[in-house]
Order: structure tokens, then sequence, then C-alpha cells
């Protein structure tokens, strides 16, 4: 990712605000946090803990020291846009129902992801 212009398109400040690395994360600690679903609510929330620490690893790692964007909008709704994906899906896997509301909670997720290219425009 590197710092959004003002001239970049829509699509382009989409895919500089949704780090792929991320999505790529996501796909992994499927099969990562999978045997922990049956494990003690204990074990579940140390393993989404431990994700979350790589997660921000690998944020600080490539948005700041390789790629050095230094648009603080754009790191910090990167930055919520990846969290939020982590957590989603921590939840999906490990079967953490918030009832009634899980499908405004997704639904908030994805308005988010296509909202927040409006937010910053460089």
């Amino acid at each position: 990712m590197t710092n959004i212009n003002s001239d970049d398109s829509y699509i382009h400040r989409l895919g500089k605000l949704t780090p792929i690395y991320i999505i790529a994360l996501m796909t992994t600690m499927e099969g990562l946090l999978a045997p922990f679903a049956a494990l003690d609510v204990a074990f579940q929330v140390i393993s989404v803990v431990m994700v979350l620490i790589v997660a921000i690893v690998l944020f600080w790692h490539f948005e700041i020291r390789e790629q050095k964007v230094n648009l603080r909008p754009q790191l910090v709704i990167a930055f919520v846009t990846s969290m939020l994906y982590i957590i989603l899906s921590s939840m999906r896997i490990l079967n953490i129902s918030l009832g009634d509301i899980d499908y405004l909670v997704i639904l908030g997720v994805g308005l988010w992801t296509f909202i927040a290219p409006i937010i910053v425009k460089g």
C-alpha cells in the first residue's frame, strides 16, 4: 500500500485501504483457529488475541517500515478495517454469535469497507 493521491480512483483507494496480507492472514487463521472452536472460551480469546498481535505486527511492518505510508488518516482507516476483518473472521471461525445482530455486524463491516475510500481523498 502506498499513500493515497488526490487523483486516485475509488478502486485504487479501496485497494490501498484494504491490505491484502490481512485477507491472506484471515484465510490462514481459519485452519489455525478451527481446533480452538471446541476448547474453552479462555483459549479462544487467547488465540484471537494472538492473531490480532500478528496482524498488528504485519500492518506495522508492511505499511510503516516497507511502504513508508505517512498519510495518517489512511493508516488509521486501513488499521481499523484490518482489525474489523480479523475480529469478524474470528467470530465466524469460532462460532461466536451475537444473536440477532450478527447480520448487522457483517453489514456494518461491509459498509465500512465501501465507505472508507470516500473518507480519505489524499
